[in-house]
């Protein structure tokens, strides 16, 4: 029994919904119960699509997953330089479109290849990229100390930020990475 009044929300007329019930074939009820604050679902919708690798992570691979209309950095390895740093790690073949802030970011990390990516649209929907506080997007962002790790053959169209940031990046390899923005592209976010 619930409490809760459902709103008029469903597959058909609320796109996080739509999403959701292709991928798993229903939408929980826990979903349907927040209906009042859609800004929570898709919040939570787009925790879904992305992923955060933890200090220290060894032996990582995310490989050909798709990360789609999320508000933050979509896949990213996070340490605090005072922690260990990830290691032999793989992202490889990924696909992100529509990603608010860095679709890949290696943070603090040794011997990490980064291949084969591809993305559409980072940086948008423009008004949620944090501007305030001197964020930009970026398709590949380096943060900290980062060595003896490849970004090779990534491809990002229509980026509204950078492609690729290398602050921080050292004794490494950047080649046949191919970037491209449209003019129109930016004008239309």
């Amino acid at each position: 029994m619930s409490y809760l009044r459902k709103e008029p929300l469903d597959e058909t007329n609320y796109p996080p919904f739509a999403d959701i019930k292709s991928r798993f074939g229903f939408v929980p009820n826990f979903y349907v119960a927040q209906t009042m604050r859609p800004d929570l679902i898709e919040s939570e919708t787009g925790l879904v699509n992305t992923i955060l690798i933890e200090e220290g992570a060894r032996d990582f691979e995310v490989r050909a997953s798709a990360f789609r209309r999320i508000r933050g950095n979509a896949l990213w390895t996070h340490s605090l330089y005072t922690s260990p740093r990830s290691e032999d790690g793989r992202l490889l073949e990924n696909h992100f479109d529509s990603i608010g802030r860095d679709a890949i970011q290696v943070g603090h990390a040794t011997r990490v290849r980064v291949e084969g990516n591809t993305g559409v649209r980072i940086g948008f929907p423009s008004e949620i990229v944090d501007a305030e506080h001197a964020g930009t997007p970026v398709g590949i962002d380096t943060a900290g100390n980062v060595d003896h790790t490849e970004y090779v053959r990534n491809r990002f169209e229509e980026i509204n930020g950078k492609c690729i940031d290398l602050d921080g990046f050292h004794d490494g390899v950047v080649r046949e990475n191919i970037c491209i923005n449209k003019p129109r592209c930016l004008r239309s976010s």
